[in-house]
């Protein structure tokens, strides 16, 4: 099976957050590594020129990069997106998903995953259902 994992994330708070946290968190075991051991796997980012340099740039990125392709979408250039784009690529990302036959796995840049989350619904979706609703709340504030 094809999956595209898709995370929007821009902002210094968010990429921080990304990259010190849910990155290393995405890259437990039983998820990146396990859903990527078993499909294919494609990790897209939405984001601006700045956030995409520091998200390659740390161990965390570059770990991601060895263990499957990573597109970074950069559809605004330089300019900060407001908070809508959020929706807006989801949209985007889950069109695109599905023109490439890809189940669309949205990931929040501010989320954590138990261990084996990802594993189990590559299981599930091996058997034949068609979505998975994992919502995610913000479990990181101030």
């Amino acid at each position: 099976m094809r999956f595209h994992v898709i995370t929007n994330v821009w902002g210094e708070r968010h990429t921080r957050l990304f990259i010190d946290a849910a990155l290393p968190n995405l890259l437990s075991a039983g998820n990146l590594p396990a859903l990527a051991k078993a499909h294919d796997v494609r990790y897209r980012m939405y984001t601006t020129p700045q956030d995409r340099a520091r998200i390659e740039a740390s161990a965390q990125g570059k770990h991601l990069a060895r263990l499957m392709p990573v597109d970074f979408l950069t559809p605004l250039g330089d300019v900060v997106p407001d908070v809508f784009y959020h929706v807006h690529w989801f949209h985007r990302a889950a069109a695109e998903a599905k023109r490439d036959e890809a189940i669309a796995v949205l990931v929040g840049p501010d989320t954590f995953w138990s261990d084996g989350t990802f594993r189990r619904c590559g299981e599930v979706m091996e058997r034949g259902f068609k979505a998975i609703a994992t919502p995610f709340l913000q479990v990181a504030a101030e």
